[in-house]
């Protein structure tokens, strides 16, 4: 009788402890899932048709080329393409910027009005473009970092690589300044 209720008392005493111990494991999940979600998910790096709208600013645009579609993040979507513009500054009429994007339109009805764009990389080598009203080039690498925080970041020579939510950023520095930037979407998100 008492090996019974001994043994009764102990299965009863560890499965509190498991129940306790579950209840503090769900609990911290829950914690580590708020935080995450909390944590504030970047916008779109540019808006597109304020761009396109700036009155400097003058375009070309493409398809992009098959060849090139390796080194983007290919949408499930069967119709449209990608393409992109060459961002040109009226004042020194040289292109300065490039953009990608990605379109459900057919790619005979895509024009320079088309308000069904979606972002896909941005390369800027001037400082006429701002990222996320904060990044662009000039800016220190010292305010650079502030931006990116603590999210994942290495430095590897002159070039910076960050992980920013589903964006990921290359950052060209030189003297302690960004010469160039990279900002495209992330693939696997």
């Amino acid at each position: 009788m008492i090996r019974i209720l001994t043994t009764l008392i102990l299965i009863s005493f560890i499965s509190c402890n498991e129940d306790k111990v579950s209840t503090e494991i769900k609990n911290e999940i829950k914690t580590i899932d708020t935080i995450q979600k909390t944590k504030s998910k970047l916008s779109e790096p540019v808006d597109i048709v304020d761009l396109k709208s700036l009155e400097w600013l003058t375009t070309t645009s493409g398809v992009v080329p098959h060849s090139e579609l390796k080194n983007l993040c290919v949408q499930n979507d069967s119709l449209g393409f990608y393409g992109f513009y060459f961002l040109i500054d009226k004042t020194v009429v040289r292109p300065i910027e490039t953009l990608k994007i990605h379109t459900s339109q057919h790619n005979k009805k895509w024009n320079f009005d088309s308000k069904k764009e979606q972002f896909v990389e941005i390369n800027l080598t001037s400082n006429k473009i701002t990222i996320w009203d904060s990044i662009k080039v000039g800016l220190s690498e010292e305010k650079l970092k502030q931006f990116i925080g603590e999210r994942f970041h290495y430095k590897k020579g002159t070039m910076i690589y960050s992980d920013l939510d589903s964006y990921e950023g290359i950052f060209i520095i030189a003297n302690d300044t960004i010469i160039e930037l990279t900002i495209k979407n992330k693939c696997g998100i």
